[in-house]
């Protein structure tokens, strides 16, 4: 769904992690690099419940709106990746990456944010390759602290 890699950021005279909004299966970058919905029309995957591809592992059941065509779903994906990195810059938490900035350029979105070099949570799920120290109670702790942050926050409600 996103393009990301490291980039340096000459203004904040650091390394981040520059993310941009690509949903491959219904958005296409042109002879210009600009981006941009694909031009044909996106088949439901499913005539009964109306369920259309937006990326790999998202299928969407409805598109808000009715638009469910490929530059309905491309411009709802957009709005989203927007208001997602709005409110990710909004939040002060340690385990919640710093977004510094987001902005649209040739069609489409970006967002550059901490960049945190490491193994992904999928890699240390599929090794399990968590700390000694990480037990279910402290892991269960970090959760619950981190749930009420999110409450505090207004993201979940209660």
């Amino acid at each position: 769904m996103v393009n990301e890699c490291e980039y340096r950021d000459t203004t904040l005279r650091k390394e981040v992690s520059l993310t941009e909004y690509f949903p491959r299966s219904v958005a296409a970058r042109h002879t210009d690099l600009s981006v941009g919905p694909v031009k044909e029309a996106i088949a439901p995957l499913s005539n009964e419940d109306k369920l259309y591809p937006f990326s790999e592992n998202v299928v969407l059941r409805a598109i808000r709106g009715g638009d469910a065509s490929a530059n309905g779903i491309y411009g709802w994906g957009l709005q989203q990746f927007m208001q997602e990195a709005a409110t990710l810059a909004q939040l002060n938490h340690p385990n919640i990456i710093r977004v510094y900035r987001a902005f649209r350029h040739d069609g489409t979105a970006h967002m550059t944010s901490q960049l945190v070099k490491g193994s992904t949570l999928q890699e240390a799920v599929r090794t399990r390759s968590f700390s000694q120290d990480d037990s279910i109670f402290s892991r269960q702790r970090r959760s619950v602290r981190f749930l009420c942050f999110m409450r505090g926050a207004y993201i979940i409600g209660t």
